[in-house]
C-alpha cells in the first residue's frame, strides 16, 4: 500500500514511545507487515512542497503547547493505515492543534479527525484483527506525553517513509 505527499505526526515520548514501538515491531513480525514508529497523525496526505510544509509545521510547533494524550480502546478497521490501531481521546487541544494545521495548509474541510496510534498496518481479515485485539489487550499506555511534532515524507511504500523535520513543540510543564 502506497502513500502520498507529507504527514504531520505528533510523537509519543519517553517510556510510552518505547511501549509503542516494541508492540508495533512484535506485531509486524508475527504478521509480515511494516514497522513504523509510532504516533498520531496530526495530517496526512500533504501535498504542498517540503520547505514549505517545514516551514508551516514549525509555526505550528512553536505555538503549541506539549500535550498530555489518554488512550482509550483498541480497535481494529479494514483500512490498510489502521488495521489495528488504540484509540486516542480528542481532548480540546488537540482538536484545536488539527484545526490550526488545516488551516496553516489551507487544507480546511476533509475527513473527521479520528486521532490514534496504529499499531498494525496491513491488510488482514476480520477474524485476524479480532483476535489481534484480544491478544493485545491493554498492553499499552493510557496516558503519553507528546513533545514534538515530525513531519515526514510519506510518499510511496512504509519502508520508504523518511523523517523530513523533527519540531519540539513550546514547553510547559505537563500535568
Amino acid at each position: 500500500m502506497e502513500a502520498t505527499g507529507f504527514s504531520l505526526w505528533l510523537m509519543p515520548e519517553g517510556e510510552a514511545f518505547a511501549r509503542f514501538g516494541d508492540l508495533i515491531t512484535r506485531l509486524a513480525g508475527r504478521h509480515a507487515t511494516p514497522a513504523f514508529p509510532p504516533h498520531v497523525t496530526l495530517l496526512g496526505g500533504v501535498t504542498a512542497p517540503e520547505p514549505v510544509v517545514v516551514a508551516l509545521a514549525a509555526r505550528l510547533a512553536q505555538s503549541a503547547c506539549c500535550l498530555r494524550l489518554e488512550t482509550a480502546d483498541l480497535v481494529h478497521s479494514d483500512g490498510y493505515f489502521r488495521a489495528v490501531a488504540v484509540r486516542v481521546k480528542a481532548v480540546p487541544e488537540l482538536i484545536d492543534l488539527r484545526a490550526r494545521a488545516l488551516a496553516a495548509l489551507g487544507l480546511e474541510g476533509g475527513p473527521a479527525f479520528e486521532p490514534h496510534v496504529s499499531l498494525l498496518y496491513g491488510q488482514l481479515e476480520a477474524g485476524q484483527r479480532e483476535t489481534i485485539v484480544r491478544e493485545v489487550g491493554r498492553d499499552f499506555p493510557d496516558l503519553f506525553d507528546v513533545g514534538r511534532l515530525d513531519v515526514y515524507s510519506t510518499a510511496g511504500t512504509v519502508d520508504r517513509w523518511s523523517r523530513a523535520a523533527r519540531l519540539p513543540l513550546a514547553e510547559r510543564k505537563l500535568t
